[in-house]
């Protein structure tokens, strides 16, 4: 299969279908990928209405969409660690996630263990 900068294949066939920016969204186009200006437009969808779809067709899912400066620092970091913007963001949060385990104190990985973390303190007397 050929590259199509700034195309995204959906199909290829009789007559293709493909996605590519437009002015209000993505655009999904059905009609030859060699001839692109000859191609009917059959619909735009917005990328939020993406996210949310997604988020519809699996429930049990979260999806999270990064945008500015946080998308561009999360870009950009991930090729100093040598890993994919996704893994890069999951490593973090799966990190942030560990840290506030222990410190509140809960143990996940093993659940016959006491998850209460106690610590004597005396006072001194004030008389």
């Amino acid at each position: 299969m050929g590259i199509f900068r700034g195309r995204y294949v959906i199909s290829r066939g009789e007559t293709d279908i493909w996605a590519q920016q437009g002015n209000a969204g993505i655009d999904v186009i059905e009609g030859s990928i060699n001839d692109p200006e000859e191609g009917n437009l059959i619909f735009t969808i917005k990328p939020d209405q993406l996210f949310r779809m997604d988020s519809w067709a699996h429930p049990e899912g979260l999806v999270v969409g990064f945008t500015g400066v946080l998308a561009r620092q999360i870009k950009d970091l991930s090729k100093d660690v040598s890993l994919s913007p996704d893994n890069f963001v999951l490593e973090a949060l799966n990190a942030f996630i560990q840290a506030g385990e222990m410190a509140s104190g809960h143990n996940h990985g093993d659940a016959q263990k006491s998850s209460e973390i106690t610590q004597k303190i005396d006072f001194e007397n004030t008389d």
